[in-house]
């Protein structure tokens, strides 16, 4: 159990840096829109 707690916790962390990565990426793009 705690090794798939840690996991979860991996990847909640993952998926907050990519969608912020996201997100910092389209702005530049949307902006001349």
């Amino acid at each position: 159990l705690g090794d798939a707690v840690r996991a979860l916790g991996w990847y909640r962390q993952f998926s907050e840096i990519v969608s912020v990565f996201a997100i910092t990426n389209i702005e530049p793009l949307c902006e001349p829109l």
